[in-house]
């Protein structure tokens, strides 16, 4: 009987939760025909803003159509209990309980990824492509394709085959070794990233000797940031859009810069840039952001402790013994209210990160070079600027340019005084 209660609940919560998002989608498909604010009027010329709204509008038909489609999918399969009908049809053959979960896994996340296969596609070739975006070849598309198929492999069977016998052999304690495993593959990836998983699909070669690395150098020094390397990824193999990040701890600290980037902005603009991820160091943001994640992860994996060898959990998806991976996808579903939430914290904490480094960029005179960067920015990859408040609170990790911009000012404006 709870089995069936169950089952209903998670029929309910994909449906609620699919609607909740296309009234977001909605109010922020009404945004994009908000006036333009005047400090943000030199960004787009009148041709161009009519261009960009065009983009954003095709991408939400786009969206809303990928959506709807795989909302139906998913609740036929979960309505039609698919997921325990596979488990019963797959211990007719396989005795292994892990060799169990691992097909089990690989038949759902390979239906997933060739169904999504068809909309990466048309985003790249189609969207992207008739607005300039796209310089990717069917070549690269196809080989990133394969490479992404080969790095979930030599990655994730050994981390579900360590997860899969904590679950077996660990009891009550299931859940602290697999935070303590996916925690120390968390921060693998961040010390390493850079160095094992980008050289599969973009080219890292050192920022030359020049204006540009002196630059960044002198400014690095001014403001006593040791900094090991610094590479340029070209990123235009794939689109024309701009981006810089930072990677790794301590003494293997990594700027990494898109060579696009560097061709869309001034030497002080990159530098002014770089000044803002500066800031989120010097602030312990990508420290304090792991520790949470961490924390978060540490509370999801203790709640999905005391559910997961639920007998019901498994008959609510049909199927007629509890099993790992049923329990996973029924716990997934049931846990994704709080998921949503803690997400929508996490933004907020990311947007209140984002205007510290704002801040500090502003304290070192880089905010007029900031702002400009943020404009050209904004222009080359059509930036929504004026998007609905509340998509904004719940999906967005930075704060719309609007505010960043009137921030800066405002706070640099606050300095002069308090210096004189």
């Amino acid at each position: 009987m709870i089995s069936e209660y169950l089952y209903w609940i998670i029929l309910l919560f994909i449906t609620v939760e699919f609607l909740f998002e296309q009234i977001l989608e909605r109010l922020q498909y009404k945004s994009y025909e908000y006036p333009i604010p005047d400090e943000l009027k030199d960004i787009y010329s009148s041709e161009e803003i009519e261009k960009q709204k065009s983009y954003h509008k095709e991408y939400f038909r786009f969206e809303t159509k990928h959506d709807f489609i795989f909302f139906i999918l998913t609740i036929f399969v979960f309505a039609f209990q698919l997921p325990g009908k596979l488990d019963i049809w797959l211990r007719t053959f396989i005795d292994s309980d892990f060799l169990l979960t691992l097909t089990f896994f690989a038949i759902f996340g390979l239906i997933i990824f060739i169904l999504g296969i068809p909309f990466q596609y048309y985003e790249i070739f189609i969207i992207e492509q008739k607005y300039g975006f796209n310089t990717s070849t069917i070549k690269t598309f196809v080989t990133d394709i394969l490479k992404s198929i080969f790095l979930s492999i030599i990655i994730g069977i050994p981390l579900l085959y360590a997860i899969f016998n904590f679950y077996q052999f660990s009891g009550k304690y299931f859940w602290l070794y697999t935070w303590i495993v996916l925690t120390s593959f968390s921060l693998f990836i961040t010390f390493f990233y850079s160095k094992l998983i980008v050289p599969l699909f973009n080219k890292q070669t050192p920022l030359p000797n020049g204006e540009l690395k002196e630059a960044i150098m002198n400014f690095c020094k001014q403001v006593n940031f040791q900094v090991k390397d610094i590479y340029v990824l070209d990123a235009s193999k794939r689109s024309k859009k701009a981006n810089a990040y930072f990677t790794g701890f301590g003494k293997n600290k990594r700027i990494v810069l898109f060579d696009t980037l560097i061709n869309q902005l001034s030497t002080e603009e990159i530098v002014a840039v770089l000044s803002h991820e500066i800031g989120h160091f010097k602030h312990k943001h990508i420290l304090k952001s792991f520790l949470i994640i961490t924390l978060q992860l540490a509370l999801t994996m203790f709640i999905l402790s005391l559910f997961i060898r639920n007998i019901e959990l498994s008959k609510a998806l049909g199927a007629n013994v509890p099993s790992f991976h049923l329990g996973i996808i029924a716990f997934g579903i049931l846990y994704s209210p709080f998921s949503s939430i803690i997400s929508i914290l996490l933004n907020h904490i990311s947007r209140r990160n984002e205007q510290q480094a704002d801040k500090y960029s502003v304290k070192y005179g880089q905010s007029a070079n900031l702002i400009s960067a943020l404009k050209k920015l904004a222009s080359v990859n059509y930036s929504h600027l004026t998007p609905h408040p509340l998509y904004v609170k719940i999906y967005y990790s930075h704060p719309p340019i609007k505010e960043r911009i009137n921030f800066m000012k405002n706070y640099e404006s606050l300095d002069f005084v308090n210096r004189k």
